[in-house]
């Protein structure tokens, strides 16, 4: 799935050499919609940042000739991260992101005003959170209702109100619009052509005379056992 992270760029004193370099803090929120525009909400609240997400990493790797993945003594494994453009030491995430912290709280204003869009099979719902309420609901859905998909999604289905309507055909679901021969278009249940099949299929004879439905009126035979 194709996403967007968000970047924000700003400078601070190496650790180590103690000169001024620039370092990014890049995150997305926990979806996996594409997101275009970014929200200063999601700064602090399950930030999904190149720690979860590799592809993010290796996308943000591209863009900024100072950021690559390397060995944090911290963390004992490799990590992408910002590097000293001087003394190339790398500056830790966790301190990148203390120093931002600090500067919200302290009420100096940042911006996440860059980004990098990449392709990324990471799933970044967390559990619990109303995104991951709304596919379980979705997935119940598919598992409960025979028509999912496009079908479904347009009220085409027996699960929703528009089900028995008589304005939809209870075959394929689509609307019944008025058919000029004849006035009994606002009782039919069916397309023509969905009878027509249903008909051909054996479905509607009638149980008694065995005869078959009159496929234009709708009707069964004219039988007492209709």
């Amino acid at each position: 799935m194709k996403v967007r992270a968000f970047t924000n760029r700003t400078t601070m004193y190496c650790w180590k050499c103690g000169e001024i370099t620039p370092v990014i803090y890049s995150m997305r929120p926990p979806n996996n919609k594409f997101e275009e525009e970014f929200k200063i909400e999601w700064f602090g609240g399950y930030d999904v940042t190149p720690e979860h997400d590799i592809a993010m990493g290796k996308a943000l790797e591209k863009k900024y000739s100072w950021y690559r993945e390397g060995y944090s003594n911290t963390m004992r494994q490799d990590v992408f991260a910002s590097f000293c453009i001087k003394c190339d030491a790398m500056q830790g995430n966790w301190f990148v992101w203390k120093e931002m912290l600090n500067r919200r709280v302290s009420g100096i204003d940042f911006e996440f005003d860059d980004y990098v869009d990449y392709e990324t099979d990471y799933d970044a719902i967390i559990k619990g959170s109303p995104e991951d309420e709304e596919r379980k609901a979705m997935a119940q859905e598919e598992e409960d209702c025979p028509k999912v998909g496009y079908l479904h999604s347009t009220n085409r289905c027996s699960c929703n109100p528009k089900y028995g309507d008589e304005k939809y055909c209870q075959e394929c679901f689509t609307a019944i619009m008025p058919f000029k021969v004849t006035k009994d278009w606002k009782g039919r249940k069916y397309h023509k052509k969905c009878w027509k099949k249903l008909v051909q299929e054996g479905e509607y004879k009638c149980s008694d005379c065995g005869e078959e439905c009159n496929d234009f009126l709708q009707t069964f035979c004219d039988c007492d056992f209709e």
